[in-house]
C-alpha cells in the first residue's frame, strides 16, 4: 500500500524525535531550521581551528568537521535514509581524524583514518547508535590526552559533551530547561568547540609516545 502525503509528512516530523520539528509540524526542507543551520558550528569551529594552528593536521580536522557540519544539515532539513547516512559519515569522519591525531603524529595517518571510517563505516555499524560512537570516540581520544596532552583541554571538552549530551536528552524529553525547539541545537553549538578542544588536547607538547 503507497503511503500516503500526510504518512509521509507525518513520519518525517517524528523521526529522530526531535522537539523542533514536531513543534513546527513542516514536512518541506528544511524541516527542523534550528538544527539545520547550527551545524554551522561545526564549519566555523574547523575553520577556526585551522586558521590558528595552520598545519596538515588542522587541516584534516578541520575539513572532517566541516563535512559532518554538510552532512548533518542535510540531514536536519530532509531527513531521509540517503541524508541520515550523509550525517552518520560526517560523524565517523570527525571522530576518525580525531583518534587518528591521537595516537599517531602523521596528518597522513588520521586523513586515512577519516576518509576509511566515513565511508565505510557508517554502511557496515550504523545502527551501533549514535551513543557508542561518541563514547568509543571520546574516550579512545582521552586516554592519549591525559597522558601525553593537555589534561585540562581534554577536561574542557569532556564538561562540554557532558552538558552537549544533557541537552540533546532534554530536547528528546521535551523539557522546557532548552527550551521549546533549541536543545538538539545546542548539542552542535557545544560539540564543535568540544571537538576542537579535545584535538588540541592531543597535540603532544613533549614529544613522548
Amino acid at each position: 500500500m503507497a503511503e500516503t502525503r500526510e504518512g509521509r509528512c507525518a513520519r518525517l516530523i517524528a523521526k529522530g524525535g526531535w522537539a523542533e520539528d514536531a513543534l513546527r509540524a513542516r514536512c518541506t526542507p528544511p524541516i527542523g531550521p534550528w538544527n539545520t543551520y547550527s551545524n554551522a558550528a561545526y564549519a566555523l569551529s574547523g575553520g577556526w581551528l585551522y586558521a590558528t594552528q595552520r598545519d596538515e593536521g588542522a587541516l584534516v580536522m578541520a575539513l572532517s568537521l566541516v563535512v559532518l557540519a554538510l552532512g548533518s544539515a542535510a540531514y536536519h532539513a530532509f531527513k531521509t535514509s540517503f541524508t541520515n547516512k550523509l550525517d552518520w559519515v560526517g560523524m565517523y569522519a570527525v571522530f576518525g581524524a580525531l583518534v587518528g591525531h591521537a595516537y599517531s603524529a602523521n596528518p597522513m595517518d588520521s586523513a586515512m583514518l577519516a576518509i576509511g571510517a566515513g565511508l565505510t563505516l557508517p554502511y557496515l555499524f550504523g545502527a551501533v547508535g549514535a551513543n557508542a560512537l561518541i563514547g568509543a570516540g571520546l574516550v579512545l581520544s582521552l586516554l592519549p590526552a591525559l597522558r601525553y596532552g593537555t589534561p585540562w583541554l581534554a577536561g574542557l571538552s569532556m564538561a562540554l559533551f557532558v552538558v552537549a549530551y544533557a541537552c540533546w536528552q532534554l530536547d528528546l524529553r521535551r523539557s522546557p530547561l532548552v527550551g521549546k525547539k533549541y536543545g538538539h541545537s545546542i548539542w552542535h553549538y557545544l560539540t564543535g568547540p568540544a571537538f576542537v578542544a579535545m584535538y588540541l588536547a592531543g597535540i603532544r607538547l613533549s614529544g613522548a609516545m
